[in-house]
């Protein structure tokens, strides 16, 4: 992929994966979580939903689980695995939050470029004021989204349109940082551009993702000189 800068007005980050490196965190909740079923959860695939919010997760897995293992389990079953999933996850988080290096030098050039920056998360709300709480960076972005503001979370382009919605921005000059495939593409569905930061996926997987991120990045340091603001 060739490489290319960004000029905008706004920049739209993902949380967990972008702002904080939480993948292993989540991967490991989810399995705490599911290790009571019948098959101990061995064959959850963190990385088909990576991006997605618990709820929409778990929901799917259960429907998945129920017909291989034909067994019954109910929307309610699922809800009550997710609530587990994500108190241990947000413990995990508080303890030893995972930020991206670099997060406040990165998030200080583009305040200082006058590049406005927003939050828009499949994570649940107490897990994004978690984030602003810790790194002290509360007060950098214009706005900030969560699973509980948005009915339809990622893959749905919702919490980015939103977003633009909020700042009084068009697509064309905004970017989203994301990590994840479904973050990607309600990116793409949203018609913004995004830029994908190895982590969650390896670059190869990014490469190959179908739609493909714009741009990807190996390190959240590099978006200091990917991006700049749009006159």
């Amino acid at each position: 992929m060739s490489l290319k800068k960004f000029s905008v007005k706004l920049v739209i980050f993902d949380l967990d994966g972008v702002l904080w490196n939480s993948s292993s965190i989540h991967r490991a909740s989810f399995q705490h979580a599911l290790s009571s079923l019948p098959n101990g959860g061995s064959d959850f695939d963190y990385l088909s939903y990576a991006g997605m919010g618990t709820d929409e997760a778990m929901a799917k897995y259960f429907e998945t689980l129920a017909e291989k293992l034909k067994i019954t389990l109910t929307y309610e079953d699922a809800m009550k695995y997710a609530r587990k999933k994500q108190a241990y996850a947000h413990q995990l988080l508080k303890e030893a939050p995972p930020l991206a290096a670099g997060l406040k030098e990165v998030l200080l050039d583009f305040k200082t470029k006058g590049i406005k920056m927003s939050i828009a998360s499949s994570a649940k709300r107490n897990n994004v004021d978690l984030f602003m709480r810790v790194s002290g960076t509360k007060e950098q972005f214009a706005s900030t989204l969560s699973r509980d503001e948005i009915k339809t979370p990622k893959p749905s382009p919702a919490l980015f349109l939103e977003s633009l919605r909020l700042n009084n921005e068009s697509a064309e000059d905004a970017v989203v940082i994301e990590d994840a495939y479904h973050g990607v593409l309600a990116a793409k569905s949203a018609k913004i551009a995004v830029v994908a930061v190895v982590g969650t996926h390896t670059r190869q997987q990014l490469e190959e993702m179908d739609p493909r991120p714009d741009m990807i990045v190996d390190t959240f340091c590099e978006l200091q000189n990917l991006i700049n603001f749009r006159y």
